[in-house]
């Protein structure tokens, strides 16, 4: 009676996880951007260049091993790099005085957010990284960042993470614009 018991609890669970199996877009807001002079001048513009191998963070949600759905970015994740670093470098340059526009580029080499979870709950963790060059100058940055929810890893839960990593990656920005 008592492993019946116990099957029948799984069977619950499995057929409760797999009716939320779904892939997902996970819209996410562009930075705020710093007004720095005119109306939408931007002191810092970047180029992305998207180096990611295929399956290298690849954004997905798992429950217990067990693929759930895959996650995918509107705006699409190269986006998503240049509005923040833009954003960011325009918003430290102009508190550190500089005026004058300079042009960044960046090679992302990871991007994704995953779900890895247990019985009782789920990490979704968000990771970036990438190498952001300017002139013969190379800064690798990287950020992750970590949500743990007990209920089904939704939209907000998944984007609290993804707002993390770049708050991670944001704060390596500081010796670039030093070197200015």
């Amino acid at each position: 009676m008592r492993q019946g018991l116990n099957w029948s609890a799984v069977a619950i669970v499995v057929a409760f996880v797999s009716g939320c199996a779904h892939d997902v877009v996970l819209h996410m807001q562009p930075p705020v951007v710093q007004q720095t002079g005119t109306a939408g001048s931007s002191l810092a513009t970047v180029t992305v260049l998207d180096t990611r191998q295929p399956g290298v963070a690849s954004s997905k949600r798992e429950s217990l091993g067990t693929p759930m759905g895959n996650i995918t970015f509107d705006p699409p994740e190269a986006q998503l790099v240049k509005q923040d670093l833009e954003a960011e470098l325009s918003r430290l340059m102009a508190a550190k005085g500089i005026t004058h526009k300079e042009t960044f580029s960046a090679l992302l080499s990871e991007f994704g957010v995953n779900t890895q979870s247990t019985a009782m709950y789920w990490d979704c963790v968000a990771k970036i990284s990438l190498v952001l060059k300017h002139g013969n100058q190379e800064f690798p940055l990287t950020g992750t960042g970590t949500e743990r929810t007990y209920t089904w890893p939704g939209d907000e839960v998944l984007r609290k993470a993804v707002v993390k990593a770049f708050e991670e990656l944001n704060a390596g920005l500081g010796p670039v614009v030093e070197g200015l």
